[in-house]
């Protein structure tokens, strides 16, 4: 009688998401909706992907000349730990808690730092203007995450990305949750996305949908699936930039020498901060601009240690890393209707 009532209680929550899956998933978002607000950023590392292949439909922008003020290295950054010297992401800046009072005078060291700020929030916007022109693309999409208090694994996806109007399409092709499936079309079905789970789950779940910026989504992820892609990254880097320089809150600034991504050239950015008073999330940031489309490729952002915590250098890097995200074989043409409809044969939603 006890292992019949401890399988009860083991199959009881998946009955419930078979027989009713919008009522489970309701429950669900409730209850991890409750101790969301708890929940804190952090670490992150990892790499590797194939190489990128971008095929523009129209002339590139202006690109990020090299500097004499470059720091010189041979052809690939000597910032990084072996072990992720191939990540990107979408750095943050929290505001200073007075931000509304009178603003303190520019130290003669901020002068570069303002110059070189400006610098990449410019080329940041050629870029998203530009290749906001493209339609879509593919690409893959590589991310690790800290979420609250757990690391996730590195997971590989395959991303289409449709601009307007605005759709995205997630296939989890390595990692945790392999098979997993999502469809979100902006501005359709109340804000909610299709999701098909992977592996046994997804054989015995149907398709369901969730609020694409509730606590079940954002338990997954860092960031909203509205904001995913190479766009949504620019746009979270530029208003980073802009928020620097309006709060006088000003980062370290440096160029590095240029660099490959995945076989594609970009030129690359260090900003880092002094204290936790000045940026109380993030410590530092690594950022890879792509030379001829002047858009994100690759980034890292990381944290600060834990109280007691006393690393220096690649180990301070590797223990603090926040997010971990990047774009490769991107082709930016091929896309139809079809390959954001639920209908498509070639995904799993109807089975």
């Amino acid at each position: 009688m006890k292992a019949l009532a401890g399988l009860a209680v083991c199959l009881g929550p998946l009955a419930c998401f078979v027989l009713n899956p919008t009522a489970a998933i309701g429950i669900l978002d409730w209850a991890l909706s409750r101790r969301h607000s708890t929940r804190r950023p952090a670490t992150v590392a990892e790499t590797a992907s194939p190489a990128t292949t971008v095929q523009p439909s129209e002339s590139p922008p202006p690109t990020a000349a090299s500097t004499p003020e470059r720091s010189q290295t041979n052809g690939t950054s000597a910032l990084l730990h072996s072990a992720i010297a191939e990540s990107i992401g979408a750095t943050r800046l929290s505001a200073p808690a007075n931000a509304n009072s009178q603003k303190p005078a520019i130290a003669n060291g901020d002068e570069h730092n303002i110059e070189l700020l400006q610098r990449v929030r410019s080329l940041l916007k050629s870029g998203q203007e530009r290749f906001g022109r493209i339609p879509g693309y593919s690409a893959t999409f590589i991310k690790r995450e800290r979420i609250g208090d757990e690391v996730t694994d590195l997971t590989t996806m395959q991303l289409k990305v449709r601009h307007q109007p605005f759709a995205v399409y997630l296939k989890w092709v390595e990692g945790p949750g392999l098979g997993r499936e999502i469809l979100y079309p902006d501005g359709a079905n109340d804000g909610s996305m299709l999701v098909r789970m992977g592996g046994l789950k997804g054989r015995l779940i149907p398709a369901f949908r969730i609020d694409a910026s509730g606590a079940i989504a954002m338990n997954q992820s860092r960031y909203p699936v509205a904001k995913a892609g190479i766009l949504g990254l620019a746009e979270s880097m530029i208003a980073h930039r802009e928020q620097e320089l309006q709060n006088q809150v000003y980062a370290r600034a440096r160029q590095e020498a240029d660099a490959d991504v995945d076989g594609r050239r970009c030129a690359v950015y260090l900003f880092e901060f002094d204290n936790r008073e000045r940026s109380p999330d993030y410590r530092k940031s690594i950022q890879y601009l792509d030379l001829q489309w002047n858009v994100p490729l690759h980034v890292e952002n990381y944290g600060w240690p834990e109280p007691g915590q006393h690393l220096e250098g690649a180990a301070l890097d590797e223990a603090t890393l926040i997010e971990y995200y990047k774009y490769s074989n991107i082709v930016t043409n091929g896309l139809s209707d079809d390959d954001f409809s639920p209908s498509n044969p070639e995904y799993r939603f109807r089975r």
